[in-house]
């Protein structure tokens, strides 16, 4: 229950350990509840800003970055949260993720 990344979600659901139609919810209100929070930001600060990758990087590095990273998180969250080998013998969970 504590997944807040639709690409979690999916992990999850790929793998059968959360039923397709709450994949679809969770990500649903993940992706909602981003935006909310960016126009809250906007709201009380009174600015927004862009996102994009650094001077001296292209769109394709910052991208292959995020598949990376956003893969790496899959696999932990798999291997530790949604393991059988480890289902309610350890709680370091949330150290490993």
């Amino acid at each position: 229950g504590a997944n807040f990344n639709p690409a979690v979600s999916l992990a999850l659901g790929m793998t059968g350990k959360l039923p397709w139609q709450e994949v679809a919810i969770y990500s649903a209100v993940q992706l909602i509840a981003g935006m909310l929070a960016a126009g809250m930001y906007a709201l009380m600060l009174g600015q927004v800003f862009t996102l994009g990758p650094s001077a001296g990087y292209a769109w394709w590095q910052a991208a292959m970055s995020e598949i990376l990273y956003t893969f790496m998180l899959c696999f932990v969250v798999l291997n530790v949260a949604a393991s059988k080998r480890h289902a309610d013998k350890d709680q370091f969970y949330g150290l490993a993720i």
